[in-house]
């Protein structure tokens, strides 16, 4: 048997498992910012698109909404 730990929330719950086992393991990184450093990262260097900052530069001076869809409701 091989024990394998798997992240849970903040903590690490580890399982045991047999040699012969296929483990698939993901490839995503180890988050190490907090969610607002990470939000204020994306606004500033979205992806494919201007910041934020510089859409909002050229127009009059308003109230302005941000809307993120999550998984629970899908948006083209």
């Amino acid at each position: 048997m091989k024990e394998i730990g798997l992240r849970y929330g903040l903590n690490e719950v580890f399982l045991e498992v047999p040699d012969n086992s296929i483990i698939y393991q993901s490839n995503y990184p180890v988050v190490s910012d907090t969610p607002a450093k990470l939000l204020m990262t994306s606004l500033a260097h979205p992806v494919g698109s201007p910041s934020l900052e510089s859409k909002l530069t050229d127009r009059r001076e308003r109230n302005v909404v941000i809307v993120v869809s999550d998984f629970t409701r899908p948006i083209p």
